[in-house]
């Protein structure tokens, strides 16, 4: 094999198929061979190897090639999750897919369905008896696993972890007046660098390994990779087993503390459901990662910029209190007459609808009723011992006379449920969207806070004291006002703030323009900054600031400054779109006569 060297050779074809050779005579004396899927075809002979078992890990996630292993077994055991990441098929060619399916398979059942978007464990779900559901769970915390267990697996995972590292287990974290560029919100990927470097100094930290995952692209896990490697000495780096990625990535692995960045932000109306299977496929992963402490940052208000039944809503109501669904099981389930009952309310409970139990209506009740504002189903179950075949006909009465009352009835009956009860759930959400009764349950601030001095907080306030540090003044700058001195950029360390409008358009003028305006001509700009408490520009807030001899970009520091005195350069470039070394610039030469700074580098108008 050493032989083959990095593969490029001339003799590279040859030296493998000997290599073939040689492990199959070699290949009794290893019992065991574990290797990834694209090595099986260099490395057996398909028309002599053959194993007794073969187990493919992680099948979800394999695409059809994972028929090669099966090809040489006599018996497969595929493991894998329907409700994780499947593969797909980024970059492949539909077209290409399609007519490589006529060519080959022409003599397969549903060949068409044999695509890039498939994986294995999808084909063994289908044509494969004996499904074995795992249900213990060692990996999180209760807190922790609680969201994908309601979100994918109907509550039925039994968390069997016992050994809680911290207090809060999930922890919130909103980032304010954050701005979005593309597919990066750097004031997300500010606020989880700064929190994992200040976890680093802490006692309660030592030792434990910490992800990042991007619930959006790729582009925000890489930012705060380059962030972390700039800032993290690298063998602290590696020692804490620092990976930032997206949900693919992670599957599979696992780290102590995890960090969730949301990276979408407000855009003054709601976004955008997310709901699809395949993002919820990507929230189940995220949020089944950390095995410790999970950090759901993120910059939305969840009860104005998100729409009921969101994922992200439902990954930040669980943030807040991750025992609230639970609660709301329970208190429900104690209030059904049966467990046939018990059982339909917990699934609804864990889809976030609002369950009222035993609903009185005059003299009658009702099973369960499933409400969304002025909208109500009624919900029986048949078949238990209170619905029994000998009070059919009494039910049909009672039905009748509250459906001239206006009620809409589903009934669930029994043998249904228990045979499948996917499928009859799948039939009662149908109706409760027919009649658009959606997922509305919220979460309620019953679940205490933490103490003023909790571990959590702590953390939070040093990770703060370190942004701080950031902005303070590099090498080469001096609270004095002498002349600047270049400095090396570093475009990723940026605050996002609020946007700035200007009015009117200055342009700039020729140098006759310039001289005559100097005789005549005093330049005026109005700046017009929005108060983000409110939804009409604040009236206090307009600086209108008359200075001779200064183009368009003086004017508009200066004016920002008189807005807003205590301004440091990092925030004056970002709220102006420009560069710090820039800013810096113009404050210490152009504007020298104009500004100044205080022994903290803020800056103000001078007072003459």
């Amino acid at each position: 094999m050493s032989a083959i060297g990095a593969g490029f050779g001339m003799n590279v074809p040859l030296l493998k198929a000997e290599a073939r050779k040689t492990l199959q005579r070699c290949r009794g004396a290893v019992p065991v061979w574990i290797m990834p899927i694209n090595r099986l075809a260099d490395t057996f002979d398909f028309a002599t190897a053959e194993f007794d078992v073969v187990i493919i890990d992680e099948a979800s996630q394999c695409d059809l090639m994972a028929f090669l292993p099966i090809a040489i077994a006599k018996e497969v055991v595929i493991v894998g999750d329907h409700q994780q990441v499947s593969p797909s098929g980024i970059g492949q060619q539909v077209a290409t897919v399609n007519n490589l399916i006529k060519e080959h398979l022409t003599d397969i059942p549903n060949a068409v369905l044999y695509d890039s978007k498939r994986s294995i464990y999808d084909a063994a779900r289908e044509s494969f008896g004996g499904l074995v559901c795992l249900l213990e769970h060692f990996r999180c915390t209760t807190d922790i696993i609680q969201f994908s267990n309601y979100l994918s697996y109907n509550g039925d995972i039994k968390p069997l972890r016992d050994d809680a590292k911290f207090e809060q287990q999930v922890v919130e974290y909103r980032v304010e007046s954050a701005l979005r560029r593309t597919k990066v919100n750097a004031a997300e990927a500010e606020a989880i660098t700064s929190i994992i470097l200040a976890a680093i100094e802490f006692d309660e930290y030592e030792g434990m390994t910490f992800g990042v995952i991007s619930l959006v692209g790729n582009e925000q896990a890489l930012d705060i990779e380059q962030q972390l490697r700039r800032r993290l000495p690298p063998e602290i780096y590696d020692s804490r087993r620092v990976i930032c990625g997206n949900s693919a990535q992670f599957q599979g692995d696992e780290r102590d503390v995890m960090f969730l960045s949301m990276v979408d932000t407000p855009t003054g109306v709601p976004l955008t459901l997310k709901q699809a299977a395949s993002f919820q496929q990507r929230y189940n992963v995220a949020a089944s990662r950390a095995k410790n402490q999970m950090w759901v940052v993120h910059s939305l208000n969840a009860a104005t910029d998100l729409k009921a039944g969101d994922l992200r809503k439902r990954l930040i109501d669980h943030a807040r209190d991750p025992k609230a669904v639970t609660r709301e099981i329970e208190k429900a389930e104690a209030r059904a007459e049966s467990a046939f009952e018990a059982s339909v309310i917990k699934r609804l409970v864990a889809a976030r609808y609002a369950v009222r139990p035993q609903w009185k209506v005059g003299r009658y009740r009702i099973d369960m009723v499933v409400q969304d504002g002025s909208r109500r189903l009624a919900v029986e179950c048949d078949g238990d011992r209170y619905h029994g075949p000998d009070k059919m006909e009494d039910d049909m009465n009672r039905q009748a006379i509250l459906e001239r009352l206006g009620w809409k009835f589903h009934r669930i009956r029994g043998t249904e449920f228990f045979r499948d009860p996917d499928a009859a759930m799948i039939r009662l959400f149908a109706r409760l969207n027919e009649l658009e009764i959606f997922p509305n349950a919220q979460v309620r601030d019953d679940c205490g806070s933490p103490d003023s001095e909790s571990l959590t907080q702590r953390l939070i306030r040093r990770a703060a004291e370190i942004r701080q540090s950031w902005d303070e003044p590099d090498d080469g700058e001096t609270a004095n006002l002498l002349s600047f001195h270049p400095e090396p950029e570093d475009d990723s360390e940026s605050v996002e703030a609020d946007p700035i409008l200007t009015v009117p358009e200055l342009g700039r003028v020729s140098e006759g323009q310039d001289e005559q305006r100097r005789e005549s001509t005093v330049v005026q700009t109005q700046l017009v900054f929005d108060d983000p408490d409110s939804v009409e520009p604040s009236q206090n807030s307009v600086s209108t600031t008359s200075l001779a001899y200064l183009d368009r970009t003086e004017t508009q520091i200066v004016n920002l400054i008189q807005s807003q005195p205590g301004l440091k350069a990092k925030q004056i470039a970002d709220k102006l779109n420009m560069k710090k070394t820039d800013v810096n610039r113009i404050l210490y030469d152009n504007l020298s006569s104009c500004v100044e700074c205080d022994d903290s580098f803020r800056w103000r108008v001078s007072a003459g």
